[in-house]
């Protein structure tokens, strides 16, 4: 990030005990990360913005859409139970289904359900 946090652009910040996607906010200027309620109260994370795969941008680019797969412990191996894609609806930047995203059960196959 540097030295000088005034020149920064491209972060996400996120209340770190937010859930559902409420208190994510991208933080595109030092102005926009100073203007976000409460900074000063709580504890934050603050993370650089991630450039996805192509592919997975062509879903929606305003969001780093993503898989959940959802794993159980078998003895000495792993399976997979369920995978989840993700992805933001709109000019969204979160992929959560709570603040406008969408989310879409994957086959064993690849193929979407829904």
């Amino acid at each position: 990030m540097g030295s000088d946090i005034t020149q920064m652009s491209g972060y996400f910040c996120k209340y770190i005990s937010g859930s559902l996607g409420t208190t994510t906010y991208f933080v595109g200027s030092y102005d926009d990360l100073i203007s976000i309620p409460r900074l000063n109260r709580y504890t934050w994370v603050l993370e650089k913005k991630v450039v996805q795969h192509p592919v997975m941008a062509s879903l929606n680019p305003n969001s780093v859409n993503t898989l959940r797969v959802v794993t159980v412990r078998n003895g000495k191996s792993i399976d997979i139970f369920e995978c989840w894609l993700k992805a933001s609806i709109g000019d969204s930047y979160t992929d959560n289904v709570h603040s406008g995203g969408v989310s879409v059960m994957v086959g064993e196959d690849g193929r979407l359900f829904g």
